[in-house]
C-alpha cells in the first residue's frame, strides 16, 4: 500500500523519462492503464486520465482515483476534476477512519493531497442547487446527459456550463 502512495508522489513529479516509448506490459489490464496513464501524464493528460479511469473501473484503488483526478486537474477540466477530488477525500478520510497501521500513512496522504487539490480547484468552479417552490410535477434534472437528484448540488464551470 505505501509502494502506491509512493506512486502517487512520484506522478505528481515531472518524469525523466516521459519521451521513452513504452514497452510492453505484461501485467494486469489495470496496472498496465496506470503505466500508460503515467507516461501520457505530462503530454496529453486528458488520454491519461481515460486511463486512470479505465484502469479505476477495472480495480478500484483508491491511489488509480486520486491519479484520475490529478490528470483531469492537469487537463483543465475543473469541474470533472472537482467532482472526483471530493470522492478521494471521502473514501481517504474513511479509510484513514479505518485503517490498519500499514494503510494509514497511504490514507492520510491521499486525504491531504486531495484537500490540497480541492482548494485549489474550488476557485475555478462554481455550485448551483436548484430549489423549487410550490407544487411542482415530476422534475427531471440532468447534468452533461446523467441524471442527478433535484436538490443535489450541481457543480458547473462558470465560463463553460453559463
Amino acid at each position: 500500500m505505501l509502494a502506491r502512495a509512493t506512486l502517487l508522489l512520484t506522478v505528481l513529479c515531472s518524469s525523466a523519462f516521459a519521451d521513452v516509448a513504452p514497452a510492453p506490459c505484461y501485467k494486469s489490464p489495470a496496472t498496465c492503464g496506470v503505466l500508460e496513464g503515467e507516461a501520457l501524464l505530462d503530454k496529453d493528460p486528458l488520454a491519461a486520465a481515460a486511463r486512470f479511469r479505465a484502469s479505476y473501473e477495472l480495480d478500484p484503488q483508491l491511489p488509480t482515483l486520486g491519479l484520475y483526478a490529478f490528470a483531469l486537474q492537469q487537463a483543465k477540466d475543473p469541474v470533472h476534476s472537482y467532482e472526483v477530488w471530493l470522492r478521494v477525500r471521502d473514501l481517504a478520510a474513511k479509510g484513514v477512519r479505518e485503517s490498519t497501521p500499514q494503510t494509514l500513512e497511504e490514507n492520510q496522504l491521499l486525504l491531504t493531497n486531495a484537500e490540497h487539490a480541492l482548494l485549489e480547484v474550488a476557485t475555478q468552479v462554481g455550485r448551483v442547487r436548484l430549489r423549487f417552490l410550490g407544487n411542482v410535477p415530476a422534475v427531471a434534472v440532468t447534468r452533461g446527459g446523467d441524471s442527478v437528484p433535484p436538490d443535489a448540488e450541481i457543480v458547473v464551470a462558470p465560463s463553460r456550463d453559463t
